[in-house]
């Protein structure tokens, strides 16, 4: 994408940060509900591709109570969920890429140009005892500034778009979390008094907790509290928001998403892979389906029509 395109795009859309929140399978109501529009049959539903999504136990005593076996947006909307399994996020936008000069090494685009950043940054339930428990000295420590993250915002995670609004296709580049695993690592790193020397201890206390005596239980209270209901479903949340983001305000329904194989060729990604699950399980669980086709933008650029054209690259489709 250009600039330009982003730009055009941010324009668009209401200022300011978007509230999403977010509980444990919220995906399966929303693809189902995409799905079902005003009402479709059960039989109908489970021989589709998100016929698997009926048998998620949030949406299994729905099902049950149905009594004619339609499904409908409206019955979607009526399952309850308990307010304090929720967690909520900030919604911002951002921008990552070159349009000039292509470092395909370091950027990681399929194609020359920028992508559209979605932030998912956390709210105050989150934020209010993460700076009472954690007061780290130059910046926050789980959230490096050399990754798209908000400026502003201490951002979970977040999701790389190129768009084609003309085209109505979306590829979402990358889904990525530095803050759970950097976390994970000063807890781990800091766990045993004698895993460190005193003067090395001392200097990774001050850096992460604001002074060098700081009781490390602290940073294990955040973990073990405040920052675990965000670790099981931050991949889910993310990409959930991805397309509610993609089709609610760009009105796009045509999105792709890289198999593990065909990203890393694409991006010429030999060292410093990503997770193989965020682009293996996590797809199939939103219910993507694999093709040999591929973005039609990506088509333009001749060095990557003349990869695509090598054979071997897929992605993974869903259509909303």
């Amino acid at each position: 994408m250009d600039q330009a395109d982003i730009d055009e795009i941010i324009a668009c859309l209401p200022t300011g940060r978007t509230l999403f929140p977010y509980f444990k399978d919220r995906y399966t109501l929303m693809l189902l509900s995409y799905f079902v529009g005003a009402g479709k049959p059960m039989r109908v539903i489970k021989q589709s591709p998100f016929g698997r999504l009926l048998d998620k136990p949030l949406i299994r005593p729905l099902v049950r109570s149905l009594p004619e076996g339609r499904l409908t947006r409206q019955a979607l909307r009526s399952v309850w969920t308990d307010p304090e399994a929720h967690c909520f996020y900030r919604l911002t936008l951002g921008t990552w890429g070159a349009s000039e000069y292509w470092d395909q090494g370091w950027y990681q685009t399929s194609r020359p140009g920028k992508n559209l950043v979605l932030q998912l940054n956390f709210a105050g339930r989150h934020n209010q005892p993460y700076y009472r428990l954690i007061q780290p000295k130059d910046g926050h420590l789980f959230q490096p500034d050399y990754h798209p993250a908000s400026r502003k915002e201490l951002t979970l995670a977040w999701a790389r778009l190129d768009i084609d609004l003309d085209a109505g296709e979306a590829l979402i580049e990358e889904i990525q979390n530095d803050w759970i695993r950097r976390a994970l690592w000063w807890r781990w790193r800091l766990q045993a008094p004698g895993r460190l020397r005193p003067p090395l201890r001392r200097g990774l206390l001050t850096r992460c907790l604001g002074t060098p005596d700081a009781d490390v239980r602290r940073l294990h209270q955040y973990v073990d509290t405040v920052l675990r209901p965000h670790i099981g479903i931050w991949d889910e949340a993310m990409m959930t928001a991805a397309l509610w983001f993609l089709r609610e305000e760009l009105g796009i329904r045509r999105i792709f998403f890289h198999t593990f194989g065909g990203g890393n060729r694409l991006k010429a990604l030999r060292y410093g892979q990503p997770p193989r699950s965020i682009y293996t399980r996590l797809p199939r669980r939103f219910c993507f389906r694999k093709t040999s086709d591929a973005p039609s933008f990506l088509m333009a650029h001749r060095r990557v029509r003349k990869e695509l054209r090598k054979g071997g690259v897929r992605f993974f489709l869903l259509e909303l």
